[in-house]
C-alpha cells in the first residue's frame, strides 16, 4: 500500500459541519456487501445476546480479523461501518461488524443498556472467536462512542483472544467535555436533539419488552445526550448522576497505560469531540494521536480518491490496524 496522503477537505465541504452532515447523507453503495455477512448471535451475560455480522476471508484461520464498533445511535449497518468493513475486507481481512446492545434491533435480546465503558461484550465476542474459530490475535476499530469502549478494551488485560492493534476514530475520550461541547451552538443542539430522539425510541421498545424497568416519563423535556444520561444511562448502571458516569467511564486517563500500538484520529474541526485536550492528555508510547486538520465528525471526506472512495478517515484506520497486523506476522 502506497502510504496515505495527508488530509485535505474536498473543496465544497472546508468546514466541520459540512463534512460531518456530507459523511452521515451521501449515498454509498454497499447493499450487495453487506448481504454477504454471516449473521451471529454471541452471548455475553446470561440475559444478554449481542450480534454480529461477519465477512470472512476464504482461510478465515489464516487471514488478519478486525473488529468493527459503532457509534452512538448507530448499528453494525451505520453506513461508515459497512465501508469500512468493505475496505479491510478487500485488504484480506476477516471483519466483525459487532452490534452493541440494543443496536440494530436487538432490544430483545437483552434487558439491559450499553455505555461508553462496556467492553465487556467485544471481549467476549473476541474471547468467543478464539474458542470457536481459532481466532486468537486480532485488531479493533473503534467510532465515536465505539471508539470508547475500543479504548477500554485495549486497556483490559487479554484473556483467550489478544488485542494486536487499535484505532479510533472521532473517540469522545474526554465524555463530560463532549457532553458539554454538543450543547453549544445551534447545529450542535441539532445532533444532540437527532442523538436523544434516537435513543428515546430505543427507551419506548424497551420498556414495551421488557415492563417495569423503563420509566417512558421521564423521557418528556429531554433534549441533551447529559440529561438522558441523567435519566437514564446512569442510574441504570449504579452511578449517581451524568457527571459521576462520564468520571467513571471516560476513556482518556486510559492512554496512558496502552501497551499494544493504538492509533487516536481526530479531526481539528470536529463537530462535539475536542481534539486539544486528547491530543494534548499523558499517554503511553504505544499511542499515536494524530490530529487532521478537517474532517468534521466521522466525516473526512478528501479532496481526491484515497483508494475506493474519498473517504479518507475510514482508510486510515484500516491501513493503521492491518499494517500492525501484518507486522505481527498475522496474515
Amino acid at each position: 500500500m502506497s502510504p496515505l496522503p495527508t488530509f485535505q477537505p474536498h473543496p465544497f465541504l472546508r468546514f466541520g459541519h459540512a463534512q460531518t452532515i456530507a459523511g452521515a447523507l451521501l449515498p454509498r453503495r454497499l447493499a450487495a456487501f453487506a448481504r454477504q455477512a454471516e449473521v451471529r448471535a454471541f452471548r455475553t451475560d446470561a440475559d444478554t445476546q449481542v450480534v454480529a455480522r461477519i465477512h470472512w476471508q476464504a482461510d478465515r484461520a489464516k487471514a488478519p480479523t478486525i473488529v468493527l464498533l459503532h457509534g452512538l445511535a448507530g448499528s453494525a449497518d451505520s453506513g461508515y461501518v459497512l465501508a469500512t468493513a468493505k475496505k479491510a475486507f478487500h485488504r484480506g481481512c476477516n471483519v466483525v461488524r459487532l452490534n452493541a446492545r440494543n443496536c440494530g434491533g436487538t432490544e430483545h435480546l437483552t434487558p439491559t443498556l450499553y455505555h461508553a465503558g462496556l467492553a465487556h461484550d467485544p471481549r467476549a465476542v473476541l474471547d468467543e472467536l478464539a474458542t470457536t474459530d481459532g481466532i486468537e490475535r486480532v485488531g479493533v476499530i473503534g467510532f465515536s462512542l465505539g471508539g470508547s469502549v475500543a479504548i477500554h478494551l485495549a486497556h483490559e488485560p487479554p484473556q483467550r483472544a489478544h488485542l494486536v492493534a487499535a484505532a479510533v476514530l472521532c473517540a469522545p475520550l474526554d465524555l463530560a467535555g463532549c457532553a458539554d461541547s454538543i450543547e453549544r451552538g445551534v447545529w450542535n443542539r441539532m445532533y444532540s436533539r437527532r442523538f436523544v430522539a434516537d435513543m428515546g425510541r430505543v427507551i419506548v421498545r424497551k420498556a414495551a419488552l421488557f415492563p417495569g424497568r423503563y420509566d417512558v416519563r421521564k423521557l418528556a423535556g429531554l433534549t441533551t445526550v447529559r440529561a438522558f444520561d441523567d435519566a437514564y444511562t446512569a442510574p441504570h448502571f449504579g452511578f449517581r448522576d451524568a457527571a459521576a458516569y462520564y468520571a467513571a467511564m471516560s476513556a482518556l486517563p486510559l492512554l496512558a497505560g496502552l501497551r499494544i500500538p493504538t492509533l487516536v484520529q481526530l479531526a481539528e474541526d470536529d463537530s462535539f469531540v475536542r481534539a486539544e485536550p486528547i491530543a494534548t492528555a499523558p499517554r503511553s508510547r504505544h499511542v499515536r494521536v494524530e490530529v487532521a486538520p478537517g474532517g468534521g465528525h466521522l466525516g473526512f471526506i478528501a479532496r481526491t480518491s484515497v483508494g475506493s472512495d474519498r473517504r479518507w478517515g475510514e482508510q486510515r484506520v484500516v491501513d493503521f490496524v492491518v499494517d500492525e497486523l501484518v507486522a505481527h506476522g498475522i496474515c
